[in-house]
């Protein structure tokens, strides 16, 4: 009995970019082929439409097609933004970080451990002043490591560019109130957890290293 294959295969991970004029993309990261049948599924990329170096926001089509020719395709969109007055390129930022990493954390230590050691830093390293440019986290993280200074999301963006560069996942978070704050999401043995370096509030002292959803809403009230 021959059963014929109708299946397409799955492309996932396909996600809008944002970049600046210029700058290296990889199309690709993140991105994988599973399919019912074929064991490896080319993935096509179709971004002749782009222009790294004209400001825009361009289409970019991702095909894969297994052995019976069934195709699924998936598209996003790249942002390209003209660089801004203060631009900061990722090799100066993986420069700044890694002058840092190399002073504060060993390949032995756990990533609990390095999370811990850039959580310090970090909070004893910038001075809260209540104002950062917060066009770009690139900018911020660097604010924060070479000037010491600024405010909530220069102490994110500084722990983000840390974090990623010492192989640590983590996420931006962003409340959407009238207090406006920015801090980040680390994941750490299997869970993720709320990182926070910024300073706490004057009379209510706090360590926002990895705690919990409840346990910062316990904190919030």
């Amino acid at each position: 009995t021959i059963i014929k294959d109708n299946e397409p295969p799955k492309i996932e991970g396909v996600e809008n970019q944002s970049i600046y004029v210029d700058e290296k993309i990889s199309y690709k990261k993140g991105v994988t082929i599973t399919d019912n049948r074929d064991e490896s599924v080319e993935l096509v990329v179709d971004n002749h439409a782009v222009n790294l170096k004209k400001p825009g926001t361009y289409e970019v089509v991702y095909r894969a097609t297994d052995r019976a020719g069934n195709q699924t395709t998936e598209t996003a969109e790249i942002r390209i933004k003209k660089k801004p007055k203060n631009y900061v390129s990722p090799e100066e930022i993986n420069a700044l970080t890694d002058k840092v990493l190399a002073r504060i954390i060993t390949q032995s230590m756990s990533d609990r451990e390095k999370a811990k050691a850039i959580y310090n830093w970090t909070k004893n390293h910038i001075s809260y002043t209540g104002y950062s440019d917060k066009s770009d986290w690139m900018q911020g993280a660097a604010q924060g490591i070479k000037r010491g200074s600024g405010d909530c999301f220069t102490y994110y963006a500084t722990s983000r560019a840390l974090l990623t560069r010492a192989g640590i996942d983590n996420l931006p978070v962003e409340r959407d109130s009238s207090d406006i704050h920015f801090w980040n999401l680390v994941y750490i043995e299997g869970g993720w957890y709320h990182f926070d370096t910024t300073p706490s509030r004057r009379g209510y002292p706090y360590v926002a290293f990895l705690r919990t959803d409840a346990e910062v809403a316990a904190y919030s009230k």
